[in-house]
């Protein structure tokens, strides 16, 4: 149960950093 939250957790971090480069990406580009 320990291993599956964790998992878990470390997904949502990571692709919270995807999506915070994606728009990071995109402002650049805009500008």
């Amino acid at each position: 149960m320990y291993e599956i939250n964790i998992y878990t957790i470390l997904g949502s971090i990571i692709i919270g950093a995807v999506m915070g480069l994606i728009v990071k990406y995109n402002l650049s580009k805009k500008n």
